[in-house]
């Protein structure tokens, strides 16, 4: 997450002003922006709310977090991107064929967040038939959950790039 480096730069550049952050769901912050409780809210990108001005701040793309000993890491090997690796990685050459991971468990966000909704297409639109579903509320705890082994989670890479646990990225 580029969050804490932004607030300090932030900080640093305009000691004087202070910062808010609140962890909240994409409708909620769209929310507060529209009643003029928050000023800014950062959010990767998916659907867009009226009278909100969005600004692209960068391109991000899909991995799936897969748990080390998950079987189908051995067939997937050449796709497997390691922490070693993560920042020299190509996305746009490689991809896996998502019919690999039917019938395994998948972390889930709430229906409220984006990447929840982009998992169920992704579901759809692959024909992936998941096994079972863990639901939670941030990516960074079902990023953390599936590096303790718990099943497989869908992530954009700004989310896990520079996070400390690192399961294998297959890329989407």
């Amino acid at each position: 997450c580029f969050l804490p480096a932004a607030v300090s730069l932030f900080h640093k550049t305009y000691p004087g002003v202070k910062v808010k952050v609140y962890t909240k769901s994409v409708p909620e912050l769209a929310k507060m922006a529209s009643k003029g409780e928050v000023d800014l809210y950062i959010s990767s990108p998916g659907r867009r709310s009226r009278g909100i001005s969005h600004e692209k701040l960068s391109d991000t793309h899909l991995y799936f977090c897969v748990p080390k000993d998950n079987p189908a890491n051995k067939e997937l090997k050449k796709y497997a991107v390691t922490s070693d690796a993560f920042d020299k990685f190509n996305p746009k050459k490689q991809s896996v064929d998502l019919s690999v991971f039917s019938d395994t468990t998948f972390i889930l966000l709430n229906e409220t967040q984006y990447m929840g909704e982009v998992m169920r297409n992704v579901f759809r639109r692959y024909g992936v038939t998941p096994g079972d579903f863990v639901y939670v509320d941030q990516a960074m705890t079902a990023y953390a959950m599936a590096a303790g082994g718990v099943g497989i989670a869908l992530m954009f890479d700004r989310t896990i790039e520079r996070t400390v646990i690192y399961p294998f990225y297959l890329l989407l």
